[in-house]
């Protein structure tokens, strides 16, 4: 506003006696005293015809304990038919809203072209929203794209948000959720509350980001200390994947974490770089040394390592990977010691009792295999999708590429992932527990015979204790690390 303070003490220099009121008048506006701002300068703008000190007026009214949006609708349409591109773009918003007159998309579709004729960042935005929407206009993905592409470059916030929609969606343009990520990241810096759940989000995820609950739960946290009440939701259900060790760093990153001013990047540098370390799950398939585990588990990383107690440390090759059903084979140099082996007769059923092996959260728990018990309960997965088994077994991270067994220690299926809970949670306003999935053996089979590679197959007829599976898998189990 140290413009519109200039111009108007320019316009004001032949009233030498009315300098000093809209002084007074400019201090207590910037100050938020809007009552005494009114007081002082409603003299001067009735007698001195200047639009910047409209606006002032103008905004003093809607910004009053009880806002009058008739009055302020009034001096900023006043400004505005002076071409004073602020007032353009805040008569805009009253018509839009249906605030102090009557509710006119198309005049608000008016006022904000005006204003966006000079102004590069707020009108834009406001323009993108109306061609999203089809208010006042048809609506049109590509215009509301380059619009608010327009007012994201020039720094506003707001578009910043809705450009990472459109990126993470694959609205109108190519889902890239790198790119989602950046804009989140650049609109968050700046405080918009939307914008902090949306990086905590793809940093819980591991969307566009590698995988962090630390950056999560921070991004979270800032936004629930502006009073976002889904930020505090999902900031629980970060919470139970942490350890408390986790949860004070990301909370001590809070507390430091300072509102970018201009460019993000320079006003808050990434926090101290951690382990870009990940891992997950395999299991020996093969006495020729294959290992089956999940696609997301080797996918980007610049190194692999296989470990195990019926293997040998080593590098392994990455043979094949299969994006659309989540897999990938792997390939050890050395002779396992063990294999597993499929069920080779009858159905799987709701209600029938599983095992999960698997390295969960490695780095925070004991680095021995983790041995969970469920049940399925569902032969299929979200949207029915019939490759999927719906399982009840916990599963963390780390736990993806794990085998699914029956209570014949045979394997059903392979762990693939939980539930998103915070997409749940956001459609339903609940917490989702114990859903996850499993890709179903038959869909294994398929990918492992499309690369010529033979599996043995046993019968499930003897059950076994889940002990004694537990110390069964325990050879043919292991674990798979990445370094990106």
């Amino acid at each position: 506003m140290n413009k519109i303070l200039v111009s108007i003490l320019l316009l004001l220099l032949l009233v030498a006696p009315a300098r000093g009121d809209f002084r007074t008048g400019y201090s207590a506006y910037q100050s938020g005293d809007f009552e005494t701002a009114l007081r002082e300068l409603l003299p001067m703008v009735q007698k001195y015809d200047i639009a910047e000190l409209e606006t002032i007026i103008a905004h003093s009214y809607a910004n009053l304990g009880k806002p009058d949006y008739v009055e302020s609708a009034k001096w900023f349409l006043r400004a505005a038919e002076k071409g004073q591109p602020n007032a353009q773009t805040r008569i805009g918003v009253l018509y839009e809203n249906g605030l102090g007159v009557e509710q006119d998309y198309k005049k608000a579709l008016f006022w904000y072209q005006k204003a966006a004729a000079q102004l590069k960042g707020e009108p834009q935005f406001f323009l993108c929203t109306l061609y999203i929407s089809g208010r006042g206009v048809e609506k049109d993905d590509a215009t509301a794209f380059r619009l608010c592409m327009e007012s994201a470059r020039a720094g506003d916030r707001r578009a910043q948000s809705v450009v990472s929609d459109f990126y993470g969606s694959g609205r109108y343009v190519k889902q890239d959720y790198q790119k989602s990520f950046e804009w989140a990241q650049k609109a968050a810096q700046q405080g918009l509350p939307q914008a902090q759940v949306k990086l905590g989000s793809q940093y819980f995820m591991g969307e566009g980001v590698p995988q962090d609950y630390v950056l999560a739960y921070m991004w979270f946290n800032l936004a629930a200390a502006q009073g976002d009440a889904e930020a505090a939701r999902f900031r629980k259900v970060v919470a139970e994947e942490m350890s408390p060790t986790q949860i004070a760093t990301a909370q001590r990153l809070a507390r430091e974490w300072r509102l970018s001013k201009g460019d993000p990047s320079r006003e808050n540098p990434a926090p101290s770089k951690r382990d870009s370390r990940t891992s997950g799950t395999g299991f020996v398939v093969s006495r020729q040394g294959y290992v089956l585990t999940n696609n997301h588990v080797v996918q980007g990383c610049a190194s692999l390592k296989v470990s195990g107690e019926g293997v040998l440390s080593e590098t392994p090759q990455v043979v094949a990977t299969d994006s659309e059903n989540d897999l990938a084979l792997l390939k050890l140099s050395t002779s396992p010691k063990a294999t597993m082996t499929f069920r080779a007769e009858q159905e799987v059923k709701p209600g029938d009792s599983i095992v999960t092996v698997g390295y969960p959260l490695i780095g925070l728990l004991a680095s021995q295999q983790a041995i969970t018990t469920g049940v399925v309960s569902r032969l299929a997965g979200i949207a029915n999708d019939i490759r999927f088994l719906e399982i009840t077994a916990p599963v963390q991270p780390g736990s993806s590429g794990g085998p699914v067994l029956d209570q014949s220690g045979n394997v059903i299926g392979l762990v693939v992932g939980k539930l998103d809970a915070i997409k749940i949670a956001k459609a339903t306003g609940d917490i989702p527990q114990n859903v996850n999935f499993a890709i179903k053996s038959s869909v294994l089979r398929t990918f492992l015979q499309s690369h010529s590679i033979v599996c043995q197959n046993a019968s499930s007829k003897k059950k076994m204790e889940t002990a004694e599976i537990g110390e069964r898998a325990r050879l043919f189990v292991v674990l798979v690390e990445c370094q990106r």
